[in-house]
């Protein structure tokens, strides 16, 4: 069944957005993705606080120690790695933080290429702490790619999701 989700990309404010979010929760949103600035640790702690809705936290943890404040400060109720911005270590030392706090994995996404693809498919799988990847399609609207053969570059046929099928 599919969910909805918001994100915000850090262009939301706490007293603009807070009661935007709260209508929304009638929807039941799977969560919302960094709907603040990364700096603004007590808007996040205060959404926490005042929505069943979770706040997924991206741009906003690029590091272990980004993690952990938030988590210090209850301001994030999942976290979204992204290999191309953590790298394969820090991913894994992000998901097992995220893990011992309770605190839900999405794998996301930045553009990449079947090699990049590859290495996101192989963390998620390694990482039990990840519970989804929807993400890892990119390869697919590219024209071309470096990896001989379509194993990473040919959506599947029945993953339309509206998108374009021919690549030329």
């Amino acid at each position: 069944e599919p969910q909805l989700f918001v994100d915000g990309n850090q262009g939301c404010t706490l007293s603009k957005y807070l009661p935007v979010f709260q209508k929304m929760e009638k929807y039941d949103l799977a969560f919302i993705e960094q709907p603040l600035p990364i700096w603004d640790i007590g808007g996040y702690q205060k959404l926490c606080a005042k929505l069943d809705t979770p706040i997924l936290i991206d741009e906003g943890v690029y590091t272990p120690n980004d993690l952990i404040t938030l988590i210090k400060y209850q301001a994030a109720d999942a976290v979204n790695i992204k290999i191309l911005k953590t790298g394969l270590t820090g991913g894994k030392k992000i998901a097992a933080i995220a893990e011992s706090a309770g605190l839900p994995c999405h794998l996301g996404s930045m553009f990449e290429t079947g090699i990049g693809t590859a290495a996101s498919i192989h963390f998620a799988i390694s990482t039990r702490s990840i519970s989804n990847s929807s993400e890892c399609f990119f390869p697919t609207l590219l024209a071309e790619d470096v990896i001989e053969g379509d194993i990473y570059s040919t959506m599947p046929e029945s993953w339309t999701w509206g998108l374009p099928q021919d690549k030329g």
